[in-house]
């Protein structure tokens, strides 16, 4: 981003990057708040890390799907996310997190699952040197 604003004189409006709840990159998403750059989660629902048992605990005392979970917990950390269906069901499933939160506790159990394990399929030569460690 650095590299983007002194070479062109840009400073990007949304910045769109891999988010989940295994690679959350604190770091990027704090740079780009402090930024006023709007963070977009690309690659939502890598694997199958809804049927980890924090999303599973958490979805059962909410009443919620962890889909549900894993929305709100972007959301409420000021991400973007546009989830993908052809469902009807799912779709206004992914609509109905607006009437709940998630506790201080429950953010922090699920940004401990953090493996900075990204599922992009982004090829390394592409990091470079400004890829994530």
């Amino acid at each position: 981003m650095e590299i983007l604003k002194e070479q062109c004189g840009i400073i990007p409006a949304v910045n769109q990057i891999e988010f989940h709840p295994l690679f959350n990159c604190p770091e990027l998403v704090a740079y780009c708040h402090a930024r006023n750059i709007a963070v977009q989660a690309m690659r939502l629902w890598p694997g199958g890390y809804l049927r980890e048992e924090t999303f599973v605990q958490i979805a059962r005392r909410k009443g919620r799907t962890p889909a549900q979970i894993g929305l709100l917990w972007s959301v409420q950390q000021g991400i973007s996310v546009i989830p993908k269906s052809v469902q009807k069901e799912r779709i206004f499933s992914n609509a109905r997190i607006f009437d709940f939160s998630l506790s201080t506790d429950e953010m922090k159990a699920i940004d401990a699952l953090n493996r900075v394990q990204r599922t992009a399929n982004i090829p390394q030569d592409l990091w470079g040197q400004y890829a994530l460690q």
